[in-house]
């Protein structure tokens, strides 16, 4: 059951099996190369239903997983390398993660309705939106994605795609009007 995928700096495909609780590891021409199982961390595996991939400028990879909501960041072969997410920037549901280029690791939480910022060492430095419907909320913030200065996030409840400045500041936002053809209005 993949759930995401995401490329290395190599051509390598990384796939989470969210089923098998591993990430899959296929070569340019489609051949599976590894299995990273599930990661080591101490005394018991912290990655069993990997749920979204992305990686770092410096190429570790991060891992969302949906049993206890947690983020990991681990080298290629599964080594651990810091967890993020507790106390009062704990996840409710960490449905998907991207990384900016400067290594900022963006968490969309999809219980919360917010997205949590870390910056490359792991540690949180904002929340960007809140529970609600108006300009810069969610409901159900599933997807995200950055670019070298904003970052997207998709929303399944309120039908519609929101920009931010990597700060957090809200840009606008793209609407579906859930006509049969898709057309797209923006605000």
């Amino acid at each position: 059951d993949p759930r995401s995928v995401s490329f290395n700096c190599e051509g390598e495909l990384f796939v989470a099996d969210y089923t098998h609780g591993r990430i899959l590891v296929f070569d340019a021409s489609g051949v599976l190369v590894r299995s990273v199982a599930t990661i080591p961390g101490g005394e018991e595996p912290v990655c069993y239903l990997p749920i979204a991939l992305a990686f770092t400028p410096t190429g570790d990879l991060v891992v969302a997983e949906q049993i206890g909501s947690k983020v990991h960041v681990v080298k290629q072969d599964g080594t651990f390398v810091r967890h993020m997410g507790s106390g009062r920037d704990e996840f409710g549901l960490a449905s998907d993660i991207s990384v900016s280029t400067d290594g900022s690791i963006f968490v969309a939480d999809l219980v919360r309705c917010v997205v949590q910022v870390y910056d490359a060492r792991g540690v949180h430095v904002r929340t960007i939106g809140s529970k609600g419907d108006g300009d810069g909320q969610f409901l159900a913030p599933d997807f995200i994605t950055v670019d070298e200065s904003r970052l997207f996030v998709s929303d399944r409840e309120r039908k519609l795609v929101q920009a931010f400045n990597l700060d957090g500041s809200y840009l606008g936002a793209v609407r579906s009007n859930c006509s049969y053809d898709g057309e797209l209005y923006s605000d």
